[in-house]
């Protein structure tokens, strides 16, 4: 038993270090989080970027037709300005990529918990009710893994005093 906790624990850097293969614990919670966090951030980017080219398309097209400029000079500044839309794309799909890895970073903590909660409630479905919860300091849920802890710690039967 203890060799085989020692093999797991040996590629580990450190106590509960996970692998990036594992950081997906729970996916269809994890992605689902992803999804609507990448999905809310789109949303804003989309209307924020059409309020912008709206307004910024008429008003730079309306300075550039009325100023007295040849045509190479306006097709020029017309070409920065779908620069700057395009820039705007790009750091809107930057943007979009950084909150996709945000959730599963915050999906995780969650995803972890309760991976771990679910273990412990097995672990006393099948009668072992030494086991306790055991969070990592950046898991959410420690109150419940407290009262979890608690609970167990009085339906345990006491042991006298050696």
């Amino acid at each position: 038993m203890e060799e085989s906790i020692a093999k797991s624990d040996a590629g580990k850097s450190g106590p509960n270090q996970r692998s990036v293969k594992n950081f997906l614990i729970n996916p269809a919670y994890q992605l689902r989080y992803v999804a609507m966090l990448v999905g809310c951030s789109l949303i804003l980017t989309l209307v924020n970027a059409a309020i912008f080219y709206g307004y910024s398309r008429q008003n730079y097209m309306l300075v550039v037709d009325l100023n007295p400029l040849d045509s190479e000079l306006k097709a020029r500044l017309a070409y920065d300005f779908r620069t700057v839309i395009f820039e705007l794309g790009i750091s809107a799909v930057i943007f979009a990529a950084w909150m996709s890895v945000l959730g599963v970073i915050l999906s995780h903590r969650t995803a972890g918990a309760m991976f771990n909660l679910k273990r412990v409630f097995k672990k006393i479905k099948d009668g072992d009710l030494d086991s306790r919860a055991q969070f990592r300091p950046t898991d959410d849920f420690h109150d419940v893994a407290h009262s979890l802890n608690e609970m167990l710690d009085s339906l345990s039967p006491k042991k006298p005093p050696q």
